[in-house]
Formats: structure tokens, C-alpha cells, sequence
């Protein structure tokens, strides 16, 4: 009886020590080359790079309404319109811009017309960002202040706050939001920081791809392993 026992429990040792190098040698899948990725990330397609091209369209129609005759012709009287009707504690901003730019309209509205060219290119072409979209935060902020008299006078009948403080915060969002040049879809930056290092001290919105070792292409997986 007892050599009957010990052989019952050889026998389950036997198959208990199986069905562990079954276990054991189950084999590894590894998927081939073929099915490689790239890392999954929320600014890796085209919804920013589409709301930069559409902001770069209307502010590229804004721009060409600028080199018309009509608005050089018009430029100081549009200005001092937007001063009519301002509270009394505003007449002191506006009377410092009339007179800076009476001495020389032409001049201003030439400027005003290069910086919303400058900033239509930055958009479409997405080159210098970091650099285009402070700037266009200070333009938009200034147009809003001066030609669009703050969106006022806030009296009955006003419909509305002005474009310029919209653009501004437009702008805000894109440099907030902005992907690395390396993600950028249709964007110069891209380019340019493959051949010039330093631009991306131009380019790049977020200081964490402003410092030096900065990655400037996007990884990617060549494979990974499952088990079954």
C-alpha cells in the first residue's frame, strides 16, 4: 500500500511539472516591422495645422484689404471715429494716437499693412511661430485698444466687442496649444530647425523644445510584444 501511494504521487509531481513547462513555453508573439507605429498623440493630426490655415486665410483677406487705395485714403478719419463717443477718461488715449500718426498717415497705414502680411505668412506657412504669435497677440491687442476703440462705446444699440480682442485670444490658443515642429503638419519650421539649430528659440512655443537635446524627430515604435 505504501509503494501504491508513493507511485500516485510520482505521478502527480510528473504532470504538475508538465503542465508548468507548458506554461513555460508558450511562445512570445512579435509583430513584424510591417505593423510599426507611431506613438498615439492628440496634435499628431491635422486639426491644429487646419485652424492655423483657416486663421491664416481670413487674416491673409485682412491683410489685402490693407494695400487697397481706399484705406490709405481713409485711414485717420477711421481712426478718429473710433474716438467718438468714448468715455471722458479714454480721450487722453486716443488723442495720443490721432496725433502721432497725423503727421504721417501714409506711413502708419503702410505699417499696419506689412505687419498683417507678416502675420498672414506666419499662419500659412507656419514659420516662427513662437515669435509670429506674440507678436500677433500684441497687434491684435493694440488694434482692438486704438482702431476699434475697445470694441466700444458701450452704450444702447452695441452689437458686439470688436475682432481685434477675438484675434488676440485666437492667437493665445494657438500658442498655448501649439505642437512641437516636429509634429507641425505643412509648417517651415519643421525644415528649418533640421538646418538651423538655433531657430528653434523662433520657433517653438513651449520652452521644454527650446532646450538644448531637444528630440526633433518623433519616436516610433519598430515593434512590441504580446503574450497569449
Amino acid at each position: 500500500m505504501t509503494s501504491r501511494f508513493a507511485s500516485k504521487s510520482a505521478a502527480a509531481h510528473r504532470t504538475s511539472g508538465n503542465r508548468a513547462a507548458a506554461r513555460a513555453n508558450v511562445p512570445v508573439r512579435q509583430d513584424s516591422p510591417a505593423r510599426s507605429r507611431r506613438i498615439p498623440s492628440p496634435s499628431a493630426g491635422w486639426t491644429g495645422t487646419t485652424v492655423r490655415l483657416l486663421f491664416g486665410v481670413i487674416f491673409g483677406i485682412d491683410a489685402a484689404l490693407k494695400w487697397l487705395p481706399g484705406y490709405r485714403d481713409t485711414f485717420l478719419i477711421q481712426l478718429k471715429s473710433a474716438a467718438v463717443g468714448q468715455p471722458s477718461w479714454l480721450h487722453g488715449w486716443f488723442q495720443f494716437w490721432i496725433s502721432l500718426q497725423s503727421s504721417a498717415p501714409a506711413v502708419f497705414a503702410t505699417l499696419v499693412g506689412l505687419t498683417e502680411t507678416g502675420l498672414a505668412l506666419v499662419l500659412l506657412l507656419g514659420v516662427a511661430r513662437r515669435a509670429g504669435y506674440i507678436a500677433g497677440v500684441m497687434y491684435t491687442l493694440l488694434l482692438w485698444g486704438v482702431a476699434e476703440g475697445f470694441g466700444g462705446p458701450y452704450r444702447s444699440g452695441a452689437t458686439d466687442i470688436g475682432t481685434g480682442i477675438i484675434y488676440a485670444l485666437l492667437f493665445v490658443a494657438l500658442l498655448t496649444f501649439a505642437p512641437p515642429a516636429r509634429r507641425e503638419r505643412l509648417s517651415l519650421d519643421r525644415v528649418l530647425e533640421s538646418r538651423l539649430p538655433w531657430w528653434r528659440f523662433v520657433a517653438e512655443p513651449h520652452a521644454v523644445d527650446r532646450v538644448p537635446g531637444a528630440p526633433r524627430v518623433e519616436p516610433v515604435i519598430v515593434g512590441y510584444q504580446t503574450t497569449r
